[in-house]
């Protein structure tokens, strides 16, 4: 098993229970607006109704505690830090009642993190994203390339890159 921040698997493991908190959230959403159309709801429709709040309230709760792990894990690299920046952007722009300070600011100094990982990983990596492989040259580093680059990918909104690179990265741990 390979080294890895052990922030990214944080970020990472929020990532996913935030996903889940989301799909809770619209399915919930979405049964709500057809059982407003339903009229008189039996006991059948609020036993699902009751059932998808309780699967939304447990999701929101497991991101949450993911979101406080995240918070007490130290990062061990600058992708560790960017991977905890991109959540409190993400989580701060999720939540519309606070102000915008301070997302803009992180934003600004995730930006930077961006530009330096991108500059060293091209530089550095043996990798290509299109014919992933490791050997020994990648070593350690291999999983937390994974792991950066499936946040890349979900900062990006490239769900398809993001799970191709999460696979990778916890393929890597495997290792």
């Amino acid at each position: 098993m390979g080294f890895t921040d052990p922030s990214l698997k944080a970020a990472l493991a929020w990532t996913e229970a935030h996903s889940k908190t989301m799909q809770y959230c619209i399915r919930q959403q979405q049964l709500e607006v057809d059982l407003s159309g339903a009229g008189r709801r039996s006991a059948s429709t609020r036993r699902a109704d009751a059932d998808a709040m309780r699967a939304e309230r447990r999701a929101a709760e497991t991101e949450a505690a993911q979101l406080e792990k995240l918070a007490q894990t130290p990062a061990t690299s600058l992708a560790g830090i960017a991977a905890k920046l991109a959540v409190i952007v993400r989580e701060a722009e999720d939540n519309t009642d606070q102000s915008d300070f301070p997302v803009v600011h992180v934003r600004s100094a995730l930006d930077d993190l961006r530009r330096l990982m991108d500059q060293a990983t091209l530089d550095q990596l043996p990798v290509l994203a299109s014919g992933i492989r490791t050997d020994d040259r990648l070593g350690p580093a291999s999983s937390s390339l994974a792991a950066w680059c499936a946040f890349q990918a979900w900062s990006q909104a490239d769900e398809p890159r993001y799970r191709i690179w999460l696979t990778t990265f916890k393929a890597l741990l495997d290792l």
